[in-house]
């Protein structure tokens, strides 16, 4: 891919928005909304020119009372150009139980919305597909 001198500009944007409950009332949530930087590089090259049209991503943290907590990730990457790789959007979400101090047990949902969907790691790599998954996560830590 060749495309002369031409420069892409920076661009990002983020809102972060952080609820704490009332004294009592348990829980706190964070929400964070953000839109994809792209570096001002010349791109004349297949590695600087191969940036997906797009990303945008939405996370949000949610403590609950009971010693539980929800935590949701939705994402979309725009098209990447050379080599082509599709479009895709998909979301994550983590139940989580905090069991006892330093330890919790959680069931996370990876890829949610597609049972499968392409990514490229580099230029020079093969497309990697992701799927959809389901998983129960215990975390001991100290």
């Amino acid at each position: 891919m060749n495309a002369g001198n031409a420069c892409r500009g920076v661009f990002h944007a983020e809102a972060v928005r952080r609820r704490q409950a009332e004294p009592g009332g348990g829980g706190e949530e964070d929400l964070r909304i953000g839109l994809g930087a792209r570096d001002a590089v010349r791109v004349d090259d297949a590695v600087e020119g191969n940036d997906p049209a797009y990303l945008f991503s939405l996370q949000s943290w949610l403590d609950l009372p009971g010693h539980t907590a929800v935590d949701a990730l939705f994402r979309s990457v725009g098209t990447r150009p050379d080599p082509v790789v599709s479009a895709y959007s998909e979301l994550d979400v983590r139940f989580g139980w905090t069991l006892r101090s330093g330890w919790d047990l959680s069931v996370v949902g990876q890829n949610l919305l597609h049972a499968h969907h392409s990514e490229l790691l580099s230029p020079n790599a093969p497309h990697y597909d992701f799927r959809r998954g389901v998983f129960v996560r215990s975390r001991w830590y100290f």
